[in-house]
């Protein structure tokens, strides 16, 4: 057997080599090696639970996906997709720089030539846990003649959590309310939104509510009048000359069923009786709401002006040439039997008082119906209002005679009239 194997030894090798050598030119013909590039290969991450225990928030930098360079026999390489390549990284492996080497697995028969980028880059950050406000906007007015009120959220503060840069971006929470023509209250849900300074929505942030409650009161608007009832009992010596109002309307807001019934308020209730100069009163414009109505964008105060003036005296001269004689009979003459002058008194505010003279009050005695005789004829005089005569008014004494007759004579060339006894 031995001298078998080993006749013609070197032969027997050389062949075998050469079938050997043939047997590589064949195969390498048939199925020659190429390689292969597959793009943005999804990198698996593992052991994340080690650093999120700790409260800390992974910032992926670069390595997410990786870009694999292989090479094998082209009946392999060409069957192949993506999902034959498995890249990972163990996050529990992390350097301190925050690399962490990307691991690739490829079938047996390929060889891995390049990867790119060999390394995931990570930064930690901690995970901060922040209350906010919840603050409603509302989108659209309501109805003509109705206003909203504070909108009322629940829970009007929630936690928000993640990672401490952008936590620090938060510029508010807001919550959408629409609220387009509606005359009645509103209650709806919505979903908080967490928004940055330039009005854009925050992703990658933990809410504790994902709805909240918002009840927004719908009331109605109303103008109306405001009225004084105040009983004009006036200090001794003095008169009320006027009661103004700062203002004559008020604008309130209330529910519809209230704000209906709502025409006039009345300030009454004022006791003047002491006031002894003008005097400026103040009334709580809410003191005189019905309950469930309030005052809207207006003045709370409303002044009362009270203007008192003292009353007075004054004295006119009357002589018989300020009297004016009416209804003289064409067939009488008159005269005043004596030359008695006379004092008339009034009494009343200094503003009336002043108007008072002997013109105005136009003094005169009517002669109408009255015959051949003395007769004594009380004087008329107008008096304005807000003014008292405190003196009787007087009476003169006249006397009445005929006027004496004409009687016309024609003499030559003149005419003489003669007057009859």
């Amino acid at each position: 057997m031995i001298e078998k194997i080993t006749n013609n030894f070197w032969w027997k090798l050389l062949s075998l080599l050469l079938g050997f050598l043939l047997w590589l030119v064949i195969v390498n013909v048939e199925d020659p090696q190429t390689t292969r590039v597959f793009y943005d290969i999804k990198v698996a991450k593992i052991n994340e639970e080690v650093i999120t225990s700790e409260k800390k928030a992974i910032e992926y930098r670069e390595g997410e996906t990786v870009n694999v360079k292989v090479r094998g026999k082209r009946s392999i390489v060409d069957r192949m997709t993506a999902k034959d390549i498995v890249a990972v990284a163990d996050l529990q492996k992390k350097s301190i720089t925050g690399a962490i080497d990307i691991e690739i697995e490829v079938p047996d028969t390929l060889t891995i030539l390049e990867k790119e980028p060999s390394m995931m880059m990570v930064k930690l950050e901690s995970i901060i846990t922040v209350q906010k406000e919840v603050q409603p906007y509302m989108i659209g007015e309501p109805g003509d003649g109705y206003i909203y009120l504070d909108p009322v959220v629940t829970p009007n503060n929630i936690e928000v959590e993640g990672p401490e840069s952008k936590i620090g971006l938060i510029k508010s929470v807001l919550v959408p309310v629409k609220i387009d023509g509606v005359k009645r209250d509103v209650i709806l849900y919505g979903s908080p939104q967490i928004i940055d300074e330039s009005n854009n929505e925050i992703a990658g942030l933990t809410k504790s509510a994902s709805q909240v409650q918002i009840q927004v009161p719908i009331e109605k608007l109303k103008v109306v009048n405001i009225k004084e009832n105040i009983e004009e009992t006036n200090a001794s010596g003095y008169e009320l000359v006027g009661i103004t109002l700062s203002q004559n309307t008020l604008s309130v807001r209330g529910k519809e069923e209230l704000i209906d019934l709502t025409e006039t308020l009345m300030i009454s209730g004022i006791d003047i009786s002491q006031l002894t100069e003008d005097t400026i009163l103040t009334v709580n414009a809410k003191s005189l709401l019905p309950a469930g109505i309030s005052v809207y964008k207006d003045v709370d105060i409303i002044e009362v002006y009270i203007d008192i003036e003292a009353i007075e005296e004054k004295t006119l001269i009357l002589t018989h040439d300020d009297i004016n004689v009416r209804h003289l009979s064409e067939n009488l003459q008159f005269s005043y039997v004596d030359d008695e002058v006379f004092e008339l008194k009034y009494q009343g505010i200094s503003s009336k008082l002043e108007t008072i003279d002997i013109e105005r009050i136009s003094p005169s005695i009517s002669l109408r119906d009255l015959e051949e005789g003395t007769h004594e004829v009380e004087i008329s005089l107008f008096t304005p209002s807000g003014v008292e005569l405190l003196t009787d008014k007087p009476k003169v004494v006249i006397e009445l005679s005929k006027v004496e007759e004409a009687v016309e004579e024609e003499t030559i060339g003149s005419t003489e009239t003669i007057i009859n006894p």
